[in-house]
């Protein structure tokens, strides 16, 4: 289709199909980096009967308004995402006739490539940390050791030379550009289920009030292929004969369950439940009326600046790291603070149209069993593990909405446009050691995403409503292209 058309379409949602979403601040999790509470206006804030009461709705005058309760279940899916360099994967083909190499493409970056696909070969590079002996190496990463001699036949003879090893081996030549000569690709299906809980309270006669809300969830990521992308020939012409693809099928692709176990990483299936995050806020609004005489060349327009702070607690279950393929459940044990701010204009009569802006700021923690490269050639895979401090960067958001309330009977909708980002983590060994390589996990931990929210609520009575919400992805860097359907129940008193 079209850009032409996409956008025609959705400009005519943004016009046409607008009940705001309940969700308001970002996370540190790629996979639901804006996650949804409810099917409510994030920015409604216990203002919905005042709003009605604008319109002379008799019986929205007589509503309190000064508590309501969502209950909440939802479901995430995805099976793609976009690489660190916000492009998709590009695949090596080889021609059989004669030997030629070319690069086609691109194709979907799959999950489990997002930072790049799994060298195998640079996991031999580097020095080894000083909690690894050279007798551990050579014993307890026994396939490791191997592989190593074999293909770098001058990194140990009888008697072993330890490490470090001649400095050829960590020779940054001998990796594929392309990532496809020794390395995997893993197409992965992620899969999320849970509940959600909204809690409102506003003070009686005043504009302040706060909220309470939750989410558990049940996490699937399945392992679909382990894609060995090897050529049959090798692509660096300058590599030695030991480093042909013959011996690094045999070494190392071959031997990856084994490699993997000796450096007590669980390649099976992510399966995992918990509670994923606690939020707790406060938040100021009122309403101003902008043109006190309202005439036909002057609408009913009514001006509603908010402003919110928040709290965020990730209670759950840390991030596995022996688990190859886990996800981390809400801010993966970090906590935090935020606040946002915005305005929106209420044409009483016709739709409501805002903006809105947030930042939150995490605070750092301690992790022990963290992978950490050795070798800035690594990627995804790192062969040793330490103690770290990670101190998250900051998350910002920006979002623009149009919402129509009660535009149908008693339906509502709402459509909304955010623009997310998270900027570079810092991490800090515990004990410093000169292997480490911190800064190459630090340079794929940003991340950008840009979505639409849209949803519908229904008012069953003056104090009960309905509501389904969609998070649709528009573009993605080193993120999911996650999707998300939410169902929700509300009672207001």
């Amino acid at each position: 289709m079209a850009y032409s058309k996409k956008i025609g379409l959705l400009l005519c949602s943004l016009l046409f199909f607008t009940q705001k979403i309940s969700t308001s601040f970002p996370t540190l999790a790629k996979n639901d980096p804006f996650p949804l509470f409810s099917s409510l206006d994030p920015d409604e804030l216990l203002n919905t009967a005042e709003r009605l009461c604008y319109r002379n709705i008799e019986w929205a005058c007589n509503r309190c308004d000064y508590f309501s309760i969502s209950f909440s279940g939802f479901i995430q899916n995805a099976h793609r995402g976009k690489s660190i360099r916000g492009e998709n994967t590009f695949v090596r083909k080889e021609n059989a006739a004669d030997g030629t190499v070319s690069v086609t493409g691109p194709f979907i970056t799959q999950l489990g490539d997002l930072t790049g696909r799994t060298g195998m070969i640079a996991i031999l590079y580097g020095e080894l940390p000083a909690t690894v002996t050279p007798e551990d190496y050579e014993t307890k990463l026994e396939s490791l050791f191997k592989a190593r001699s074999v293909l770098f036949p001058g990194s140990s003879t009888e008697p072993p030379i330890y490490p470090p090893f001649p400095e050829d081996i960590d020779n940054g030549a001998y990796i594929d550009p392309a990532q496809m000569f020794g390395y995997f690709s893993f197409p992965l299906k992620y899969r999320k289920r849970g509940f959600a809980f909204d809690i409102k309270g506003r003070i009686p006669d005043t504009d302040f009030g706060g909220t309470i809300k939750g989410r558990f969830s049940h996490m699937e990521q399945i392992v679909q292929l382990f894609n060995n992308e090897t050529p049959a020939t090798n692509p660096l012409p300058g590599n030695p004969d030991s480093l042909s693809p013959d011996n690094v099928n045999a070494f190392l692709m071959n031997q990856f369950k084994e490699i993997m176990e000796e450096l007590g990483y669980d390649i099976c299936n992510f399966v995992a439940s918990s509670f994923e995050e606690l939020r707790i806020t406060a938040f100021w609004r009122h309403a101003f009326l902008v043109n006190e005489c309202p005439s036909p060349l002057w609408p009913d327009l009514y001006l509603i600046p908010f402003v919110e702070v928040m709290g965020t607690f990730s209670p759950g279950k840390a991030r596995d790291y022996t688990k190859f393929f886990s996800v981390p459940f809400g801010n993966n044990t970090h906590s935090g603070v935020g606040v946002r701010g915005g305005v929106n204009l209420d044409f009483v009569q016709t739709v409501s149209v805002g903006f809105e802006g947030g930042v939150v700021k995490f605070f750092g923690k301690n992790f022990d069993n963290y992978p950490l490269p050795n070798s800035e050639f690594q990627t995804t895979l790192f062969p040793f593990r330490t103690s770290v401090h990670v101190q998250p960067g900051l998350s910002t958001y920006f979002s623009a909405q149009m919402e129509a309330l009660h535009f149908i009977g008693y339906l509502s909708a709402y459509v909304q446009y955010v623009i997310l980002e998270h900027k570079k983590d810092k991490i800090t060994p515990q004990k410093p050691d000169p292997a480490w390589e911190p800064k190459v996990l630090e340079c794929v931990t940003p991340f950008r995403v840009k979505l639409f929210n849209v949803g519908f609520n229904y008012d069953l009575a003056p104090w009960l409503s309905v509501g389904i919400a969609v998070q649709l992805p528009w573009a993605e860097v080193n993120a999911y292209h996650q999707t998300t359907t939410i169902f929700s129940i509300t009672m207001v008193f």
